[in-house]
């Protein structure tokens, strides 16, 4: 019972780490496309 707890515990946290670190490599990428092309948002029309 108490391994089941902590596995889930432990689980939950790797996936909120694996969210985080997913976010910033878009966020990354964002600045970068940003720097070289000085649009702040796609002109999707």
């Amino acid at each position: 019972m108490i391994a089941t707890n902590v596995a889930k515990k432990l689980m939950g946290g790797a996936a909120g780490v694996l969210g985080a670190a997913g976010a910033a490599v878009s966020h990354l990428a964002w600045y970068i496309r940003y720097q070289a092309e000085g649009t702040a948002r796609d002109e999707r029309e």
